[in-house]
């Protein structure tokens, strides 16, 4: 197991963060759904056979009556198994009692940074109350910093606040985060964690990530580049031609890129952005693979 994949909640439990929540859960409850951009945020976690957390979250300006909406609706469920969910610290909910199992509803509302969170667990079979005050413990907003941690499927970064996805893909083996910074002249992030390198990567690293930039991008500059303990390669690139220098048209991009060996895994971050100069690493940006790599120049 990776560094990156074995980092726990204070619980010592597996850790999903993502668009700024943390939650903590079983190491066989993996995540089922992640929400995309523009669209309120919510994970949904399962095992083999069946969905067992659901976790969604939006920003309110006012703390809700919890105890009265969560009241209200376990009446709604006109049900004789309904019971008040206790000893779960300042969450408020209920227990649905199901001929298979039971269902938790839980809530929260953090004052800082002013969210309510809603959790649904699902024991099919016997309640393992023990586990859930540990995963009910272990939800949570990311508390204020320069960076948000991004952590799921294998891949973990921090990264500054102001990027917001805007797509995640995870195809077989191989899954890619984009984000961007907004602004006139806003900064475009992608990075990706693809498993089994050994087994794909037969030609030399350098001609992979040549291999990987977008249409029209053409290799500028090839340096080596120290990630952590391994040997990576930095390409920076560029888009461009007379009428788009004309028009300030002109895309600069930088691409990093290693191979993890004690992980099998190649990891590669890009960074771009509408300028004819070189684009800079924003700061803080790190990448875990079997250690933490901070990336910028020369990477470290």
């Amino acid at each position: 197991m990776s560094t990156a994949d074995a980092e726990t909640s204070p619980a010592g439990l597996e850790r999903t963060c993502w668009q700024g929540m943390e939650i903590g859960h079983p190491a066989d409850w993996e995540p089922g759904f992640l929400s995309g951009p523009d669209v309120p945020g919510r994970c949904v976690f399962v095992d083999r056979r069946f969905q067992r957390l659901e976790v969604h979250w939006r920003d309110l300006p006012r703390r809700p009556d919890l105890k009265q909406m969560y009241t209200r609706l376990a009446k709604s469920r006109r049900k004789k198994g309904v019971s008040a969910l206790t000893d779960v610290g300042r969450w408020e909910g209920f227990v649905c009692r199901e001929e298979a199992g039971s269902v938790v509803y839980a809530g929260c509302y953090f004052p800082d940074p002013r969210r309510l969170v809603e959790a649904v667990l699902i024991w099919p079979g016997r309640r393992d109350r023990k586990v859930e005050r540990a995963v009910l413990g272990a939800i949570r907003p990311q508390g204020p910093s320069k960076a948000l941690r991004w952590q799921a499927l294998g891949l973990s970064a921090s990264l500054p606040r102001d990027f917001r996805l805007t797509e995640a893909k995870s195809l077989v083996g191989r899954v890619t985060w984009d984000f961007r910074r907004p602004g006139r002249r806003g900064v475009g992030l992608s990075m990706e964690r693809i498993v089994m390198g050994r087994a794909w990567l037969k030609a030399p690293l350098s001609d992979w990530v040549r291999g990987q930039l977008p249409q029209g991008f053409r290799p500028v500059r090839e340096l080596a580049a120290e990630a952590g303990p391994h040997r990576g390669v930095e390409l920076r690139s560029r888009r461009s031609n007379v009428l788009r220098w004309v028009l300030g048209l002109a895309v600069s991009r930088v691409d990093v890129a290693w191979s993890c060996p004690q992980q099998d895994r190649v990891y590669r971050v890009g960074l771009w952005q509408r300028t004819s100069g070189d684009v800079d690493w924003p700061e803080p940006l790190e990448v875990r693979c079997c250690r933490t790599v901070r990336i910028g120049p020369g990477v470290g």
